[in-house]
């Protein structure tokens, strides 16, 4: 079975106390020029069980700035104990990676009772650079399904375009099963990401959780031991997380303020109405709805007391009832269940939920501080000799600065002083 393509879809003002966190990043290096950066999940599993007929994994690779050329790295193994049978379906593993800003994938690998395949023919699929796809085979992991009939190790390596960092990539995995039995597996090991330059990073968050992305336009002054870099004119992106359709649609800035307008595309909202609070409700085909001021209006002469409920694709709130001339006048809101402002130092993230981010509901507006939002820092070392923390945040409204102390273990001596009584 040739598998198809997949479509997978605070920081304060330098008066008050500053966020900030230091950070040692154990990375080992492999080479002079080379550093492996922080592990990923070391090994992912799948075995055909005869539960469901496909067996899917995605590992996100989150790919840095400004650290020369990466390489994704891992080791693949693969077996099966099915017989090859005429006209039937086989077990199937199959590889696929998937490059940053998009949702579909580039096939790089199919394995079942017939062996290997790289690179296979793939209709519709993504197309991934020249010499992007380097492999060996390699002895057997040791593991209890080496005796099988089919079965082989694979050391893997892909070569990243630069133009694809910063951004988040993915490997899919996937198992097609027969359900004949549990009778096929594969394990991905080692997943690593190695980059060809040693690397000194400063990196930001709206949360003190993260997740963290690498600043653009810092300033770094090694013989000062200090960041600098531009409060309100930094670059900064931006997106909206919630439960409906979404989207930005008009961004204004002024020296000290980020506003933003926002609108839901189709929410299509009904008004329905009862003579009793638990209904029924029926659709008042006279309404007329006003989608600007979000109003619907319909005429109340002569008609009972009702209540009124909207029904749409977004999760709505009735803000006011009345009256005007013979006409009700019924106001609402959308007030999605899920629903904030994100933001990053990159373009392809990761995204943090800013809690800084003022909401007019009403108006549908989100107000932000280019000043005084929420911003929390921290460095990266790729030299695991090294051990790096940040002294503070200070600057002034046009500028942070960030000075870290630098310690290097490897050259320093101890102290031959002895100890005091109740010094640890």
């Amino acid at each position: 079975m040739a598998p198809s393509t997949h479509h997978r879809s605070k920081f304060t003002p330098p008066s008050a106390l500053a966020w900030f966190a230091s950070v040692v990043a154990a990375i080992a290096f492999t080479s002079s020029a080379e550093v492996v950066l922080p592990p990923l999940p070391n090994a992912t599993f799948l075995e055909a069980d005869g539960s469901t007929a496909l067996h899917s994994a995605r590992l996100p690779l989150a790919l840095p700035f400004g650290v020369g050329l990466i390489r994704v790295e891992f080791d693949l193994t693969v077996g099966t104990r099915e017989p090859i049978a005429p006209g039937m379906f086989l077990d199937s593993v199959s590889l696929s990676f998937q490059p940053p800003g998009t949702d579909e994938s580039g096939l790089l690998f199919n394995h079942d009772a017939r062996g290997a395949t790289w690179l296979p023919e793939h209709p519709g699929g993504v197309g991934l650079p020249e010499n992007f796809l380097k492999y060996a085979a390699i002895p057997s992991a040791g593991d209890e399904f080496e005796t099988w009939p089919t079965y082989a190790s694979f050391a893997v390596s892909l070569t990243l375009p630069i133009d694809w960092q910063n951004c988040e990539a993915g490997l899919w995995l996937d198992l097609f099963d027969n359900r004949t039995g549990p009778d096929s597996f594969a394990v991905l090991r080692h997943l690593r990401l190695v980059a060809q330059n040693p690397f000194f990073l400063l990196e930001s968050s709206a949360t003190p959780v993260g997740p963290f992305s690498n600043e653009m336009g810092v300033t770094h002054l090694p013989t000062d031991q200090r960041f600098e870099l531009m409060r309100g004119g930094v670059a900064r992106f931006f997106r909206l997380r919630a439960d409906s359709a979404v989207r930005l649609r008009v961004l204004e800035r002024d020296p000290d303020v980020w506003r933003f307008a926002y609108e839901f595309p189709e929410p299509d909202p009904k008004l329905e109405s009862a003579i009793q609070p638990q209904g029924p409700y029926i659709l008042q085909t006279q309404a007329v709805l006003d989608p600007n001021r979000r109003q619907f209006r319909l005429p109340s002469a002569g008609s009972p007391t009702r209540f009124f409920r909207i029904r749409a694709n977004v999760r709505t709130a009735i803000t006011r009832v009345e009256s005007v001339g013979g006409t009700n006048h019924v106001t609402f809101e959308y007030r999605p269940r899920i629903f904030g402002l994100q933001s990053s130092a990159q373009p392809c993230g990761p995204f943090a939920d800013d809690p800084s981010a003022r909401f007019d509901t009403a108006n549908q507006v989100i107000t932000l501080s280019r000043t005084d939002f929420i911003r929390v820092f921290r460095i990266t070392h790729s030299n695991p000799t090294n051990t790096v923390r940040l002294l503070g945040v200070g600057g002034d409204r046009a500028h942070w600065i960030l000075p870290y102390d630098l310690h290097n273990r490897s050259t320093a001596t101890q102290s031959a002083t002895p100890p005091r009584e109740g010094q640890p």
